[in-house]
C-alpha cells in the first residue's frame, strides 16, 4: 500500500483520475479520503478481529451527505496513524472537513468528557459523525467473543453518557424551546439535569472522576436520624486518580438513559493492535 508521502506526492494524479472517471470534486475528495484511510489502516486489526478500516466504512455508511461521509471515513486517521491535520489540509480538503476532523479527534492527554464537550462546540457535522462512531463502537455483537476486564464497563458507561449528551444537543437544534442540552455544557451539569444519572450520583461521580478534568461532582444524598441531606463537594484535581470498577459494585440501572444497541463498548487497542479508548 502507499505511504503517506507517496499519497501526498500523487495528490494531483489521484484527483485527476477520479474526475476523469466522471466524479465531481466532492466525490473525488471522498475517493481520496478512502485511499488515505485504507492505506493508513492497511493490515491493522481491532480488538473484535475486524479490519480497522471496516469501522470507518460502517460509520460512513450511516450518512448521506458527502461532507459527513468524508469526515467519517477519516475520523480515526489523525488519532490512529501518522497522518496529521496539516497533512489532510495539504491534500486539499476544505476547512469544513478539517474543523470537524479536529473536533472528533481526541488529543493526547485530553480527558474523554473534555473531548466530548469540545466536540459538541464544532457543529452538526462533528456531532453526527461522533454519534455514529459511538453507536458502532457500542455494538455488543462485535465483542461478545472477548473477555474484557471490569474496567471496560466504566468505559461503556462513558460512551453511554457521551452518546446522550450529543443526541440531546441535536434535539435542541430541532426544537429550540426544548431544554435538553447545549453545546459546551459541562458534563457534570448535564448529568445533574438527567434523572437517570442524578438518581445514581456515586456511579456518575466515578465516571466524572475517571473521564473529566473538572473537579465538580454530583451531590450525594444521605440520611441522619431520619433527616435527609445532600453532600455537595468539589473533588481536588490532585485526587482524581484513575481506577477500575470493583466487582460487585452497582451500575447504572435501566432507569438511566439507555444506550441504543447497548452492550459493552470496548477499547480498540490490544497487544500489537491499533486503537485506543475511549475515543
Amino acid at each position: 500500500m502507499f505511504t503517506k508521502q507517496e499519497i501526498k506526492a500523487r495528490k494531483d494524479e489521484l484527483y485527476e483520475a477520479a474526475i476523469g472517471n466522471g466524479a465531481n470534486f466532492e466525490e473525488a475528495q471522498l475517493n481520496v479520503a478512502m485511499i488515505i484511510a485504507g492505506c493508513a489502516f492497511y493490515g491493522k486489526k481491532q480488538r473484535s478481529g475486524e479490519d480497522f478500516s471496516e469501522h470507518a466504512v460502517t460509520v460512513t455508511a450511516q450518512h448521506q451527505s458527502k461532507y459527513k461521509r468524508i469526515i467519517s471515513i477519516l475520523h480515526d486517521v489523525i488519532e490512529d496513524s501518522d497522518w496529521t491535520l496539516q497533512d489532510i489540509r495539504d491534500m486539499g480538503f476544505s476547512e469544513r472537513v478539517l474543523k470537524a476532523l479536529d473536533a472528533v479527534t481526541k488529543r493526547d492527554g485530553e480527558q474523554y468528557f473534555d473531548f466530548i464537550e469540545r466536540c459538541s462546540l464544532a457543529g452538526e457535522d462533528a456531532i453526527q459523525v461522533k454519534i455514529a462512531d459511538l453507536k458502532h463502537n457500542s455494538d455488543p455483537t462485535r465483542y461478545r467473543h472477548i473477555t474484557e476486564p471490569r474496567h471496560q464497563e466504566l468505559k461503556a458507561k462513558a460512551y453511554n453518557v457521551a452518546y446522550h449528551y450529543l443526541v440531546d444537543i441535536l434535539k435542541v437544534r430541532a426544537d429550540p424551546k426544548a431544554d435538553y442540552n447545549a453545546p459546551g455544557r459541562s458534563m457534570v451539569d448535564y448529568m445533574r439535569s438527567r434523572e437517570g444519572y442524578k438518581e445514581h450520583p456515586r456511579m456518575a461521580n466515578k465516571l466524572l472522576k475517571e473521564f473529566s478534568s473538572r473537579g465538580e461532582r454530583l451531590p450525594i444524598p444521605f440520611t441522619i436520624l431520619g433527616r435527609h441531606f445532600s453532600l455537595h463537594y468539589t473533588m481536588p484535581l490532585s485526587l482524581q486518580a484513575p481506577f477500575s470498577i470493583a466487582r460487585g459494585e452497582p451500575v447504572l440501572p435501566a432507569s438511566a438513559p439507555p444506550f441504543p444497541e447497548s452492550g459493552k463498548a470496548q477499547s480498540r487497542k490490544g497487544p500489537g493492535q491499533s486503537g485506543r479508548a475511549p475515543g
